[in-house]
């Protein structure tokens, strides 16, 4: 029955999973979850310090410890995936703005920032595929907007 579900489910699209999402967490004894602010608070400054000294490798490394500490928080994959993309660290901005997708598949933003890390990457054809999808979320008017600042960039 279970194979059943399977195929039904492929035979409609593809089956996704955002597995940065699941957190295990330390209890107490007395049931109380803990956590250190401080560690969250370190990490940004941390951050901040290798965006200052261009170190990109760390401020990714950091960034992925704020993530695994808040993965619910997807403010912070947009804040990190902005700064890999505009220092052309393209594969951690896509593998960061895939998983935002996943998410949030009617964020605007992100789909138009992904789809232009895409073609700056060099991978036209996905950069089709999201905008096929940009189509479906966007208003007529903005879409436009945006189709003819894009097709720019593609063709």
């Amino acid at each position: 029955k279970l194979q059943r579900i399977y195929e039904g489910i492929l035979a409609k699209g593809k089956i996704i999973d955002d597995i940065s999402l699941i957190q295990i967490e330390y209890k107490e004894s007395s049931g109380q979850v803990i956590r250190d602010s401080r560690n969250l608070e370190l990490w940004k400054e941390t951050m901040e310090v290798c965006k200052a000294k261009n170190d990109w490798e760390d401020y990714f490394n950091q960034g992925q410890k704020l993530i695994l500490a808040e993965p619910y928080n997807s403010q912070h994959l947009f804040d990190i995936f902005n700064v890999m993309a505009e220092n052309q660290n393209f594969e951690k901005a896509i593998e960061l703005g895939e998983r935002i997708r996943l998410r949030e598949p009617e964020n605007l933003d992100n789909l138009v920032n992904l789809i232009q890390v895409y073609i700056e990457f060099g991978k036209k054809e996905r950069a089709w595929e999201l905008f096929d999808q940009l189509e479906i979320f966007s208003p007529n008017e903005k879409f436009k907007e945006i189709e003819d600042k894009l097709r720019g960039q593609i063709e």
